[in-house]
């Protein structure tokens, strides 16, 4: 019994580990969003963003929304707090229909 509970712990880890490593903290999907989506106006103090563009990337957002929904709260509580302040500041995709 022992033994089991060792080898459940040792695979929840390592399930954890997996999700910690696999998750992409420099937001590569979302950035490449943002620049190709949200321009400067000309006087550099404001933004637009084309959101009729946005949804036709809707195979982006999804893939967004994706990798956010798949931590583990497990995987988010092992990350650095500078990650996790980035994780939760981050906006969320809107609901997505699959």
């Amino acid at each position: 019994m022992r033994i089991a509970r060792h080898a459940l712990l040792v695979l929840g880890l390592l399930i954890c580990g997996l999700a910690h490593a696999q998750f992409d903290h420099g937001y590569a999907d979302w950035d490449a969003l943002l620049k190709k989506h949200v321009h400067w106006l000309p006087d550099r103090n404001q933004s637009r963003i084309d959101y009729a563009a946005f949804t036709r990337d809707w195979g982006m957002l999804k893939r967004v929304r994706d990798a956010r929904s798949a931590v583990p709260r497990t995987g988010f509580d092992l990350w650095a707090r500078e990650q996790r302040w980035c994780f939760s500041s981050t906006p969320t995709t809107p609901s997505l229909s699959s």
